[in-house]
């Protein structure tokens, strides 16, 4: 279908205006009003082109471009790399900070190598960060099998169907943006369910939202080999029960981790110890030579998230300059950008439980959330595990919008040391998001 016929369809009119209107604006794209758009789309095939809608109940047909999935992603890398590239560098060159672009080569302690040129300085920070570290798998290698950088980078793949391998954070996430795209979407995970390193009720309540909207979820499923040519990849795996089975889409994307990137980084006569291909530190980043240290996903055994390695960057360079860390490295949240989002920080029940500590749970689901109600989001909760004894926060997990965003509050709590009366002693604003946090501590308040 022309784009001529589809301005003059009455059903789809306003989303030619709604377009006309949105193409005009500089923050368009993956974002709508400041909201994150893949996670509120639906998509409807019109010929050749996809009308992508958001589902905002306070703006009906709010819009985006009838675009294709390629031309969607290369507009978001546009956005993220050059207005986050922009902030950094005027943010660097405020500080008076130099940056050389280019491939750097430590020659030994304090002595630095790159294009050419030689730098020297006191201390050195390892803050290399990670790279895909592909499975054993025969084919992983071959075209048509992507990484998530490749999908989402110059310009994207363009795929009507796409099996991911691993459902960790990375393959859920594109399992979640490319289903929204109008993807058929398979996810095959090796552990006994997907997100294998949070909590176990956390992932049936996405296995089962996923499988919902359409995603095909297999769990304790072992990779075999990859065959085909990009447009028809073959994917043979067995399930919990040794069965074989093949799978067939146009893509693949490899999501079975990452691994800390230290390629060309040492000069022959340098060395540092290391641990399974990772920089060993220890808490403040020093590793096994004077003045080097690591921060981020180059440091072994290390949690592989952004303000992980951010915090541990600003606690190392503290310890340069003789002062005391600022950042207490001891409650880390985690976050998982799906819909609805998820959320974790601190110890789940099983893992209290585990510890041999006496615990309660306080439960607050979306669906007794007004603002939830309003925004008509998939079924979620916000979960507090307390300490039995005292009420003292230990653990939260959060599926439901804004998780991501609300999890910092009850870090601080954690954190802190508060209990489950503290934070139901706090006024939280009518109609918001934030109401399912005093709703779960007040529920333990009460009991």
């Amino acid at each position: 279908m022309k784009s001529e016929e589809i301005r003059k369809k009455p059903s789809i009119r306003r989303i030619h205006e709604q377009y006309e209107y949105y193409k005009n604006v500089p923050e368009r794209g993956l974002m709508i009003k400041g909201r994150p758009a893949l996670t509120q789309i639906d998509h409807e095939k019109v010929g050749d082109f996809v009308l992508i809608t958001v589902r905002d109940p306070l703006c009906a047909y709010d819009v985006d471009p009838a675009k294709k999935i390629a031309d969607r992603l290369d507009h978001a890398e546009l956005i993220g790399n050059s207005g986050m590239f922009t902030s950094y560098t005027g943010t660097y060159k405020g500080a008076k900070i130099t940056v050389v672009s280019g491939s750097a080569c430590i020659q030994r302690a304090g002595v630095i190598a790159c294009h050419g040129e030689t730098y020297e300085a006191e201390d050195i920070v390892i803050a290399t960060g990670s790279k895909v570290s592909y499975p054993p798998i025969s084919g992983i290698d071959l075209p048509g099998v992507y990484n998530s950088r490749d999908l989402l980078e110059g310009g994207g793949r363009e795929v009507s169907s796409l099996v991911i391998i691993g459902g960790g954070v990375v393959g859920v996430e594109c399992a979640s943006i490319y289903h929204c795209l109008g993807c058929e979407v398979t996810v095959l995970e090796a552990a006994d369910h997907i997100l294998p390193f949070m909590d176990r009720e956390i992932a049936q309540r996405l296995t089962m939202i996923l499988k919902k909207k359409g995603v095909k979820v297999e769990a304790k499923a072992s990779v075999q080999k990859i065959t085909g040519t990009p447009g028809e990849m073959t994917v043979t795996y067995t399930d919990k029960k040794g069965a074989e089975h093949t799978v067939t889409a146009q893509g693949v994307l490899a999501a079975a981790g990452r691994k800390a990137n230290l390629d060309g980084l040492f000069g022959p006569d340098f060395s540092l110890e290391l641990d399974r291909g990772a920089v060993v530190g220890d808490d403040m980043g020093r590793t096994s030579v004077p003045h080097v240290y690591v921060i981020g996903d180059a440091k072994a055994k290390n949690i592989q998230l952004a303000h992980v390695a951010s915090a541990q960057g600003e606690n190392v360079v503290a310890v340069i300059a003789g002062k005391n860390p600022p950042l207490d490295l001891s409650v880390v949240p985690s976050c998982v950008y799906t819909e609805p989002e998820i959320a974790s920080v601190g110890l789940t029940e099983e893992g209290a439980k585990a510890a041999g500590i006496p615990v309660k749970t306080g439960k607050y689901l979306t669906g007794a959330n007004g603002k939830c109600l309003i925004e008509g989001t998939e079924s979620g909760y916000v979960k507090l595990v307390t300490d039995g004894a005292s009420g003292r926060i230990l653990g939260a997990q959060l599926v439901c919008p804004r998780a991501t965003d609300m999890v910092g509050e009850l870090t601080l709590a954690i954190q802190k040391g508060l209990t489950a009366d503290d934070l139901s002693a706090v006024i939280h604003p009518h109609p918001t998001f934030s109401e399912m946090l005093f709703g779960a501590a007040e529920g333990l308040r009460l009991e």
